[in-house]
C-alpha cells in the first residue's frame, strides 16, 4: 500500500520574525501552517530579537547573508558563470541599458547571495522521497534567484515568489535595474504579484518570455471591529520614518492648518525620526497635537485603532505595492488618503478615501484633509462604510490566503 506524499514548505523571509520586519507575514503563516504538513521558516539576515510569536508547527532557521569582504571577493568568480553573461545579453539586447559599475556589482553580488541560498538549502534540507518540497521566497530578490537556481538543477521542486513594490519596479532602485528577472521567471513555477499593476509592469518592463507565470494574489488582513465615528479629529500614519514615506510632507501640510484642531499620531521609526520631530516642534501650531510613538508591535497598533477610532489613515509614499497598513485601517472602516503610486489606486478611490497625486504638495494634502472634515456626518459615515467593504471584498485574509494556499498546492 503506497502512502500519500507529504507537503513540506520552506518560506524565506528578509527578517521575520526578528525585529520589526514583515509583521504582516504572521497572518499569512496561519494559513500556510494549516495547508502544509511541515512549514520551515528561513530568515535571511535576522536583526534584533524575535518579536513575533511563531506557530508551534513552524521550524525556524536563520542565515547570515552579509556582504563581507570575503563574499565580495568570491563574487568576482561569477564573472566565469554562464548565467552572468546571459544577463549581460539581456541588459544589452532587451533592456538596452548602458553597463555601469553599479549594475555589474549588483549582478555579481546578487548571484553570490543566490548561491549562498542554494548552498544553505542543499546543506540543510533533505530531499526526501515521498515528500513534495515547496520553496517560497517572500520577496522577488536574490533569494528568489537562489531558489530559481535550485529549481533549474532539481526540476521536481515547486518554487515560487511573491512580488511587492521595490522588488518589481526598476525606477524605485537607484540604478534603475533589478537583476536576473528573465532567469527568475523562466525557472520559478510562479511569481505572485500583490497588485494588478505589478503584474502589468513586469510583463511590459521586464520584457519576459513567460508572462503567464506572473499571477495576481493579493495580501490580506484579519477581521476587526467596525469603528463608529468619533467627534475628535484624529489622523494616523504607520510606516518607517524614511525618505520614501515622505512623512515630512504631512508635517508641512499640518503646519498650514492653523485654524484646525486635530491630533496626528505616527507609528514607526527610522532614519528620519529626528528630522520629523524637529519639524513638528518648530512648525506645527498649538492647535495640532502630535505624537511619534516609534516602533510598536502590530497587535498594539491594532488595539490603539480600536480605542481611538481615527478618522483617516494617510500614506504619502513615493512607491508602494499595495500597503498592508491601508488594508489594516480599512478593516476597521477607516478611510485613507494615499498617493497615486504603485498599487494604491487598487485599494483607495473616491468612495473609500482620497487618491491624491503621486507627487503632492503640502497644500494638496492640507486641502484634502479640509475636504474630509468639511463633509457631513452622513457622508463621512458612507466613506467609512465603503472602506470597510473594500477590505471585506478584496483584502480579507481568510479569503485571499486560503485561495493562495490552494493555488500553490496545485503548482
Amino acid at each position: 500500500m503506497t502512502t500519500q506524499p507529504t507537503n513540506k514548505l520552506i518560506v524565506f523571509t528578509a527578517g521575520f520574525p526578528f525585529g520589526g520586519s514583515e509583521p504582516f507575514l504572521k497572518e499569512e503563516l496561519k494559513y500556510l501552517v494549516r495547508s502544509f504538513d511541515t512549514v520551515m521558516l528561513v530568515t535571511v539576515n535576522p536583526e534584533g530579537k524575535i518579536t513575533q510569536n511563531l506557530h508551534e508547527a513552524c521550524q525556524l532557521f536563520s542565515l547570515q547573508h552579509k556582504d563581507t569582504f570575503f563574499q565580495k571577493t568570491r563574487a568576482l568568480f561569477n564573472l566565469f558563470d554562464a548565467l552572468f553573461w546571459e544577463e549581460l545579453q539581456v541588459l544589452k539586447n532587451v533592456y538596452k541599458k548602458k553597463i555601469s559599475f553599479s549594475i555589474l556589482a549588483t549582478m555579481l553580488m546578487g548571484l553570490q547571495r543566490a548561491k549562498l541560498i542554494k548552498k544553505f538549502v542543499l546543506r540543510t534540507i533533505k530531499m526526501e522521497p515521498n515528500v513534495n518540497l515547496y520553496l517560497y521566497s517572500y520577496w522577488c530578490d536574490d533569494t528568489a534567484i537562489g531558489i530559481a537556481l535550485l529549481q533549474r538543477s532539481n526540476p521536481c521542486l515547486k518554487t515560487f515568489s511573491r512580488l511587492h513594490g521595490w522588488d518589481a519596479y526598476f525606477e524605485v532602485n537607484t540604478i534603475n535595474y533589478l537583476s536576473y528577472r528573465h532567469f527568475i521567471t523562466k525557472n520559478l513555477n510562479a511569481i505572485y504579484s500583490i497588485s494588478s499593476k505589478g503584474k502589468a509592469y513586469c510583463e511590459h518592463t521586464w520584457k519576459i518570455n513567460h508572462p503567464d507565470k506572473i499571477k495576481v494574489s493579493r495580501l490580506g488582513v484579519g477581521v476587526q471591529k467596525y469603528l463608529k465615528l468619533k467627534e475628535e479629529h484624529v489622523i494616523v500614519t504607520c510606516s518607517n520614518l524614511i525618505p520614501l514615506k515622505r512623512i515630512h510632507l504631512l508635517v508641512e501640510a499640518l503646519s498650514l492648518m492653523k485654524s484646525f484642531t486635530l491630533k496626528w499620531v505616527h507609528f514607526g521609526d527610522g532614519s528620519e525620526r529626528q528630522r520629523i520631530q524637529w519639524m513638528c516642534e518648530t512648525m506645527l501650531p498649538a492647535s495640532i497635537e502630535w505624537e511619534l510613538k516609534g516602533w510598536i508591535e502590530n497587535t498594539k497598533v491594532m488595539e490603539w485603532y480600536e480605542l481611538y477610532a481615527p478618522a483617516l489613515f494617510i500614506n504619502l509614499s513615493t512607491s508602494e505595492g499595495v500597503p498592508v497598513s491601508i488594508m489594516e485601517a480599512m478593516s476597521f472602516g477607516i478611510p485613507a488618503i494615499a498617493t497615486d503610486v504603485g498599487g494604491n489606486n487598487e485599494i483607495v478611490n473616491h468612495l473609500n478615501g482620497f487618491l491624491i497625486s503621486s507627487t503632492p504638495s503640502a497644500e494638496e494634502i492640507a486641502d484634502t484633509l479640509k475636504i474630509y472634515f468639511a463633509l457631513s456626518k452622513v457622508d463621512q459615515e458612507n466613506m467609512h462604510q465603503a472602506a470597510y467593504e473594500t477590505w471585506k471584498k478584496d483584502y480579507n485574509s481568510e479569503i485571499n490566503y486560503e485561495n493562495f494556499c490552494k493555488e500553490i498546492l496545485r503548482l
